[in-house]
């Protein structure tokens, strides 16, 4: 904060405790203080157990550990691929230095969108998902889509979607039309 940051989101989530760990900082901090928590969103994301986030909102809220109201900074972070550096990332040409790898899908197309399903019933509304390859962001443009009609379903804003890292949008002038398109943020 003394370089000027004033709030962050932190990507990381994945359980239920530590949704009840960030919601007791943001309370105490916001009633010492008078002023907004600066982690203004949480993304949770899939685990090995439970690949949709949207069960761990759902056991802190049946816990008491959050309310409804609470709601309002929890996204759902969903990934579609790996990385470069691991050579994880969904290429659709293969990795020159290992021929035959085009790394690989994380989820499902159905695994991201049942996770957005769930998530929406509970009232979530933010949307991020890692994409770095160019498979992995044309899947998660895939994803994107589904989302819109999902989010108007349950009278939410289509538009609170995003792709974290987005390295690799190829072809670039159709990836970026489809991203303006269905406005999603990179």
């Amino acid at each position: 904060m003394s370089n000027g940051t004033m709030y962050t989101h932190d990507m990381g989530f994945r359980s239920a405790e530590q949704l009840a760990i960030a919601a007791r900082l943001k309370k105490s901090w916001e009633r010492e203080r008078g002023t907004p928590f600066p982690l203004r969103r949480v993304y949770m994301y899939p685990s090995t157990l439970y690949p949709s986030p949207a069960h761990e909102i759902e056991q802190a809220l049946k816990a008491g550990h959050i309310s409804e109201e609470d709601i309002s900074w929890i996204g759902v972070k969903l990934i579609t691929d790996g990385t470069i550096g691991s050579r994880t990332a969904h290429v659709s040409i293969p990795y020159e230095d290992d021929p035959g790898n085009v790394g690989l899908a994380t989820m499902s197309l159905e695994e991201m969108v049942n996770a957005l399903e769930d998530a929406s019933r509970l009232g979530v509304s933010e949307v991020a998902i890692h994409a770095i390859g160019d498979v992995g962001i044309s899947n998660a443009l895939l994803v994107a889509e589904r989302w819109r009609k999902i989010a108007e379903r349950h009278h939410l804003d289509p538009r609170k979607i995003r792709i974290s890292h987005f390295e690799l949008p190829i072809p670039f002038e159709e990836t970026f039309r489809r991203m303006r398109d269905l406005e999603v943020w990179a």
